[in-house]
């Protein structure tokens, strides 16, 4: 998996839309290795000192980044395993490319996806 897109009628991941909610499918994720999504974020809030966008840890092969608040329509949750290279498209947007060379445009700057990859590399390194 590397993303999941919230839509209007449920979310899409790696471009396949499911119905039901998007926070719903990464707790079941999470449950299904022991926690909750609650509880991945109260461990991620400890481990990074930080409040707000923060990245949820699944499993092995999965760690969830926000691009922005996760309320927002346009947010993405990317994962930061299958991410090869951002992009600057201008002020306010980056493309993120994943290893298999496809490609999502995101509206929020590089810097702010650059900070995401960061904490989640912390995340994962703990």
């Amino acid at each position: 998996m590397k993303y999941i897109k919230r839509e209007y009628c449920g979310f899409e991941i790696d471009g396949q839309t499911y119905d039901g909610g998007m926070i719903s499918f990464v707790n079941s994720m999470c449950i299904q290795n022991m926690s909750t999504y609650k509880g991945r974020l109260d461990a991620s809030k400890v481990i990074l000192n930080r409040s707000s966008n923060l990245p949820v840890y699944v499993n092995e092969n999965i760690c969830l980044f926000p691009t922005e608040s996760i309320r927002n329509y346009g947010c993405f949750l990317v994962n930061v395993h299958q991410v090869l290279h951002v992009k600057s498209n201008g002020k306010k947007s980056c493309i993120i490319i994943f290893y298999d060379l496809s490609v999502i445009k995101v509206s929020v700057s590089k810097v702010v996806i650059d900070r995401q990859l960061t904490f989640s590399r912390c995340l994962i390194d703990f």
